[in-house]
């Protein structure tokens, strides 16, 4: 992200709302840039539409997406960011971070478009599906033209021995992944169906490791629920910085093994009082 958002050239982009905050942070805080947000409203689940990023789009020189969206876990298909691409003025460049993409299937990555498509840059970490988180390893897609032009600024050794070991050895595991894959989805199902029990507790779809809870009916605030967590050595997100319309009424929580998501579904309870 720091090696390629600030030498490539661009004034405004559009973003999704809500979205990992690092992407904001950057186009707002570090480079200055016009940011132009599009809104996934919580009544619709926070589904992304095609249509209202396209609209977006038109004065924008840059689009950029998480996909699947971190912390709402919703998604565009493969044929869908395909759509998206040929929508999007010929000036505009899509870049897609698809460090969840796996939840889904790599079937729906446009990685393999960068070859063909100048305007297409696909980011990927694999701190969460490898399980390599602080190893700081991850990497960019894009056509040849855009790597040379963003070669001079990577710094050399800019991922450690250790991290470089465990990549490779990661990508060797492919059916251990998937099988750990398909063990998520079957605890973020149970944890969901659990969830949903708490009193004034909304639980949204998703697709990933994670699971956004709306909060504004429990009588309690982010700040206020995270702290009373924290107590238990239990660590969960507030996800106010993710999203302008958040407000304190949402948090993140991870989805882990059985026993994991026991004790936070416990500390979950009893900091809203209904333990």
């Amino acid at each position: 992200m720091f090696a390629f958002f600030p030498h490539y050239q661009f004034d405004s982009v559009t973003i999704l709302d809500p979205m990992y905050g690092e992407y904001a942070h950057i186009f707002e805080n570090v480079l200055r840039k016009n940011v132009q947000r599009v809104s996934q409203k919580p009544e619709c689940d926070f589904r992304i539409t095609l249509d209202d990023v396209v609209a977006s789009a038109t004065s924008s020189d840059m689009v950029v997406m998480v996909n699947p969206n971190n912390p709402t876990g919703q998604y565009l298909k493969g044929d869908q960011m395909i759509d998206l691409l040929k929508k999007l003025p010929e000036h505009t460049v899509l870049v897609v971070d698809e460090t969840y993409i796996d939840f889904v299937g790599m079937d729906e990555s446009v990685e393999r478009l960068v070859v063909d498509h100048k305007n297409l840059i696909v980011l990927k970490s694999m701190s969460k599906i490898y399980a390599l988180s602080g190893a700081r390893v991850g990497y960019l897609a894009a056509h040849v033209d855009v790597i040379e032009l963003i070669r001079a600024y990577i710094p050399p050794w800019s991922v450690s021995l250790v991290g470089q070991v465990a990549a490779v050895e990661a990508l060797k595991s492919e059916v251990y992944y998937k099988e750990r894959i398909a063990q998520t989805h079957k605890f973020s199902y149970d944890f969901s169906q659990k969830l949903e029990g708490i009193p004034g507790l909304t639980v949204y779809p998703s697709c990933a490791n994670f699971i956004l809870l709306g909060i504004k009916d429990t009588g309690k605030n982010a700040r206020q629920i995270c702290a009373e967590i924290n107590k238990q050595n239990i660590y969960i997100r507030n996800a106010t910085s993710m999203s302008s319309q958040f407000n304190q009424d949402f948090i993140r929580i991870a989805v882990r093994d059985r026993d994991s998501n026991k004790k936070i579904y416990a500390a979950l309870q009893g900091a809203l009082g209904n333990g």
